[in-house]
């Protein structure tokens, strides 16, 4: 009897909103029945009515047929529910991935495109499913859009607590990115994703919105390589149909986190933001990128994968058509280029990456050599063209500081009170006394509230200086848009090498040097940059907690070395190359933030593969190992284990991927 009426409670009932009574089949939130509700037509308008009346666990079938999806504010439809939202079938491809469906969406904006299709809001302990549909563009503008056409959000700032599914779904050159998650785990597969434009599949955001948190608080989770608390991209396709570069198929930013595995992607490559050109918001937190099959059709292509913040493991992918493909690694807090002035508020080097300013051996974020300054010197003459100082007399020895930051010592910063402010184009700013900036440098305003029309908010300016006491700054329609990322007056640069008397420096990433004989500067060492590749916090790393201006870490950067590491990667069967601000002297060093596979692996630097009985018996600190007779996380394939060294001719288990295929697939899906 018992088992009787378990059978009923679990039934499935099948309801169509084209019944006048559809509302009466609401399921109580007791209940364990589960019912499928199909929309009266494909509109946002039945759709959303469709969604209202299900509970959590039942099914909602938007219909087939091509549906323009127009005319919405912030989206066209909102999910809030652990409930499936599906289409009416899809037509499979031989790797199982949807390639047409019978339902069609089209993203059909009028004026406004500053929508989302679909916005998820993800429950707590449960599953919200998305699956066969496809998308199309149907009028958007090329890169329209800034929420992404689907957004998965958590709730709240649970980390993890909420689960996704996303499988066969066909995006069809739309003009969004398809997916903008946020604070939220699950898995993605069987996707398909085309583009002609250059919007990606994926960006993964650690915060459960852009305005929570900043990603201070995944940033202080450890990072649990192996598990299942990351974002799962596994056997999708994604395609850059007319590329002239390599697209990001993913990235990340506020501390997210992915996994990509066993995908098809053309004329792309995969990697995440750093803790620099997104203002106050972290960088990407962890990476996991393997097995994937990655193809170029077009001349120039040579970047495999991107790092520009955290740990990540990067093995056993297969590039075709990339050339001498390289693993890009970026801390870009070493290159960003924020300008030495400013007016009103005395304040240097906090200007781009605002609060983190750069990486130049004085920052309170970092972990600077003890020695800081290593050396100083004067400019004896500069030339920008190939952005190299010459110094009197011959004090350095070839090569001494190549990798080291040079830091030009800036003059002392004069206040000066803005007097008027003309309206125009550009905008004139009057100041009260001469400033001693030289007619036609780019300078900095910072803390400038301009009261006028347009209205300027209070923040930072990018402004031309025009004589001894006028500014310029050219205005646009909107005031965000006068609000510039980045200053164009770089004050410090990474020293790309050394002679007896010249130092020649890296080309900054935004802005330009410029040295006047006469300038003085210091060279400095930068041990650990924050949040560069390499480096992870822990469960016990000090937490900014969300602050808009963190004033300093209590002790010091207790972040701690999670390398990033490369094994089992082949472009046209080579190894890949490491690339990127990288060297021996660098804020990325080889063999401490980041280990390359070595051939005849002795285990003394790098990383190697082979039995688990080939593996060298001695061992640096560090380098790694993948076993591949070990393991049994793969029920479709080839395994293999990574043993790190631990300490001195210590190899201990230090990564097992998580089990494949995840286990939280439904491939139960309805093929035409």
């Amino acid at each position: 009897m018992i088992a009787v009426l378990a059978a009923a409670c679990l039934s499935t009932n099948t309801i169509t909103a084209t019944d006048a009574q559809w509302w009466r089949w609401r399921r109580p939130k007791t209940s364990l029945v589960t019912h499928t509700f199909t929309a009266a037509t494909g509109s946002p308008t039945d759709v959303q009515a469709a969604i209202t009346n299900a509970g959590a666990g039942d099914t909602v079938v938007i219909p087939a047929g091509t549906w323009d999806w127009t005319n919405c504010t912030t989206q066209c439809v909102s999910v809030t529910k652990a409930i499936t939202l599906k289409g009416a079938g899809c037509t499979l491809s031989g790797l199982h991935r949807a390639t047409a469906c019978s339902t069609i969406i089209r993203d059909a904006p009028s004026a406004n495109q500053d929508y989302r299709l679909i916005k998820v809001t993800l429950v707590a302990n449960q599953t919200t499913r998305l699956s066969s549909i496809e998308f199309r563009n149907n009028g958007r503008s090329a890169g329209g859009g800034v929420n992404g056409a689907i957004s998965l959000n958590a709730a709240a700032l649970a980390i993890g607590g909420e689960r996704f599914i996303v499988d066969h779904l066909y995006f069809n050159d739309v003009q969004q990115q398809a997916f903008n998650t946020y604070g939220v785990y699950g898995v993605m597969y069987h996707n398909t994703f085309e583009f002609t434009g250059s919007n990606r599949p994926l960006t993964v955001d650690g915060r459960p919105s852009p305005q929570v948190d900043w990603g201070d608080t995944p940033w202080a989770l450890d990072t649990e390589f192996g598990s299942d608390k990351f974002l799962f991209f596994e056997d999708n396709t994604a395609s850059y149909l007319t590329p002239s570069f390599e697209r990001a198929a993913i990235d990340a930013f506020g501390g997210g986190r992915w996994v990509a595995r066993e995908n098809d992607v053309l004329n792309a490559n995969f990697g995440n933001h750093g803790t620099e050109s997104t203002g106050r918001a972290r960088g990407g937190r962890a990476i996991e990128n393997y097995r994937n099959r990655q193809t170029a059709n077009f001349a120039g292509a040579q970047t495999a994968s991107q790092v520009r913040s955290g740990p990540a493991m990067v093995w056993g992918n297969t590039l075709t058509g990339y050339g001498a493909a390289n693993l890009q690694l970026n801390c870009d807090r070493s290159v960003f280029t924020p300008s030495e002035w400013s007016v009103n508020i005395p304040s240097i080097n906090k200007l781009v990456g605002d609060p983190w300013g750069f990486t130049d051996g004085r920052s309170q974020w970092d972990v600077n050599d003890v020695g800081v300054p290593n050396a100083t010197g004067t400019v004896q003459s500069y030339n920008s063209g190939t952005r190299t100082i010459t110094v009197s007399g011959t004090p350095y020895t070839s090569g001494q500081y190549d990798g080291y930051v040079l830091r030009r010592i800036p003059g002392a910063v004069q206040p000066v009170t803005v007097t008027s402010v003309t309206i125009g184009n550009p905008t004139q700013i009057n100041t009260s006394t001469a400033h001693g900036f030289t007619t036609g440098q780019t300078a900095y305003l910072a803390g400038l509230t301009i009261t006028s029309s347009p209205a300027f908010a209070t923040g930072q300016y990018v402004v031309t200086v025009v004589d001894s006491d006028t500014f310029s700054i050219a205005v646009d329609s909107s005031a965000a848009s006068d609000q510039a990322g980045f200053a164009s007056n770089a004050h410090a640069a990474a020293i790309a090498s050394t002679t007896s008397n010249t130092l020649v420096l890296s080309n900054p990433f935004s802005g330009t040097l410029t040295f006047l004989a006469g300038d003085t500067f210091e060279i400095n060492f930068v041990t650990h940059g924050l949040d560069c590749p390499g480096r992870a916090s822990t469960a016990s790393s000090f937490n900014f907690g969300g602050a808009t201006q963190p004033n300093s870490f209590p002790s010091g950067n207790d972040q701690v070395t999670e390398p990033v590491y490369d094994w089992s990667n082949r472009t046209d069967g080579n190894l890949l190359t490491l690339a990127g601000q990288v060297g021996t002297n660098y804020t990325i060093r080889p063999n401490v933030h980041v280990y390359m596979e070595t051939l005849s692996f002795t285990g003394a630097t790098g990383t190697g593969t082979g039995t688990l009985a080939a593996r060298p018996a001695t061992c640096t600190t560090g380098v790694g190992y993948f076993a591949t007779d070990q393991g049994s996380w793969n029920s479709s394939g080839s395994d293999g284990l990574f043993y790190k060294c631990t300490s001195t001719n210590t190899w201990t288990l230090a990564y097992t991927p998580y089990a494949y295929p995840h286990p939280n697939r439904n491939d139960n899906v309805v093929s035409q």
